[in-house]
């Protein structure tokens, strides 16, 4: 049987995974608020550039629908 070494994204997964462990609880929180935001912003930059005359209103409607629908699918997989 082939002995298989872990490749260089397994090793920085690792070595990712061992940074968040020793990080404190708040700097974990205050680095998911960043990443929501700007996955929010790429969000409503795409639903902007498809729904160009869409008020404001109506953009973080869309939004809003995005998100619902990404949960329904977490919730009920293939």
């Amino acid at each position: 049987m082939p002995t298989t070494h872990p490749s260089s994204d397994d090793s920085l997964f690792i070595q990712k995974v061992m940074q968040a462990r020793q990080m404190a609880p708040e700097k974990k929180l205050l680095l998911g608020l960043r990443l929501y935001e700007y996955a929010r912003g790429i969000a409503m930059a795409a639903i902007r550039a498809e729904h160009p005359d869409a008020s404001p209103e109506e953009q973080r409607r869309l939004f809003q629908r995005r998100l619902q629908i990404a949960r329904w699918l977490e919730e009920n997989p293939a």
